[in-house]
């Protein structure tokens, strides 16, 4: 089912207002819970007229409480939130706070399509909704000549690929990207909201049109090895795992590891994905985790047939650099929105890297959050890093 509730976040004519001194979205960031905190970051993010503002909050903040500000500052503006596995600030990694990013209306036009139940999309209804929403707000913003689209999901509600298969034929050649919300490393309970209404289990689809020139990006450092093994027990539904090469699943990843089953734990499955092939590409498949009978539970599709091949990593530091310095051609990007796996984050900690990391998010202005899940184009996919790249409006 689409949701209509208040479907359209429009552009207003701001004509000379001090908005039109933005040249990019406004971030502003609350590094704990305190009452202070919140105040500076929301009078920061809400001083110039917006017309969508985007909060990734920590499962240690209160979250209505965030909201219910956030409704009282910019009560103008589109407002959607999500929970995080972590963020992703002006200081790099972080963990107990709120991330703002608002898009002035002056530079930005968004248009939100809500779905209350991801395994309930009328394919359809979706498609056309997306075609006619792409060129509304192209014909009510004729200066506004880049566009990109980008989605944000319930990360527990296992229904991330239905819901990109469905969104495929409407997208076109439109870059799109997303995030799936988070639980920090519980697993347990995730947050979405747009605008009073509660979507846990559902998703935010966003189409925005934009002054500012956007660039759409994904990458990840891990590479297929010539290990493999096959999936011969599955329950996609539950994108779980019970036999691999028809051993139990967990005995047989461990054993292909050299480690010993009960010592399977994040960190393991961080270091040590797997890749599916798709196409001409591989693929990371991320493990999320180990139940009590063995099983292994992955963070994306996966099937009985299935050939996995264990992945190598190129180290991060160094490729992130990379890749991220390769967006600042012709000019750098005034900002950098970005949606991170929680496993990339795990890897980087585990080889004790993740300064080097948050050090190279300073310096190229990225910002955003640790999800459980991404979206690149019309893939839902692991363990990689996907954003879009803002450069300053003329």
């Amino acid at each position: 089912m689409i949701s209509d509730l208040k479907s359209v976040c429009s552009h207003e004519d701001v004509g000379d207002r001090k908005a039109l001194a933005a040249s990019a979205p406004i971030r502003a960031f609350a590094y704990d819970s305190s009452a202070e905190a919140l105040q500076d970051m929301f009078l920061t993010v809400a001083a110039e007229p917006l017309s969508a503002l985007f909060l990734f909050i920590s499962p240690a903040q209160d979250f209505d409480d965030v909201v219910e500000q956030a409704s009282q500052y910019a009560p103008e503006s589109c407002i959607t939130a999500c929970t995080t596995a972590g963020e992703i600030s002006d200081r790099g990694y972080g963990d107990d706070g709120v991330v703002a990013i608002g898009f002035p209306a002056a530079l930005f036009d968004v248009s939100p399509i809500l779905l209350a139940d991801i395994h309930n999309i009328d394919r359809h209804a979706l498609i056309s909704r997306v075609i006619r929403d792409r060129a509304t707000i192209k014909a009510r913003n004729p200066s506004f000549l880049h566009e990109f689209g980008f989605l944000l999901a319930d990360g527990l509600s296992l229904g991330e690929e239905k819901l990109m298969s469905a969104l495929a034929p409407a997208l076109g050649s439109l870059p799109f990207l997303g995030g799936s919300a988070g639980d920090s490393r519980r697993f347990e309970h995730t947050r979405l909201w747009f605008n009073g209404q509660r979507l846990e289990g559902g998703v935010a689809i966003f189409l925005v049109r934009s002054r500012c020139r956007c660039q759409v990006f994904r990458l990840d450092n891990f590479a297929p090895s010539n290990t493999r093994m096959v999936v011969t027990d599955a329950d996609a539904e539950q994108r779980l795992v019970r036999r691999i090469n028809d051993e139990p699943a967990a005995q047989e990843y461990a054993r292909i590891l050299g480690k010993h089953p009960q010592n399977l734990c994040l960190d393991t499955f961080a270091a040590h994905p797997v890749a599916i092939r798709i196409g001409s590409s591989h693929h990371i498949r991320a493990i999320q985790q180990v139940t009590d009978e063995g099983h292994l539970v992955f963070a994306c599709a996966i099937d009985e047939g299935m050939v996995l091949n264990l992945a190598e990593g190129e180290p991060i530091v160094a490729h992130l650099e990379r890749h991220l310095a390769a967006l600042n051609q012709p000019e750098p990007p005034a900002l950098i929105m970005g949606f991170e796996c929680l496993f990339r984050r795990l890897a980087s900690v585990q080889s004790q890297c993740q300064h080097a990391v948050s050090k190279v998010f300073k310096d190229q202005n990225l910002i955003g959050f640790s999800t459980y899940g991404e979206q690149y184009n019309t893939l839902h996919v692991n363990q990689t890093l996907v954003g879009v790249a803002f450069y300053p409006a003329a």
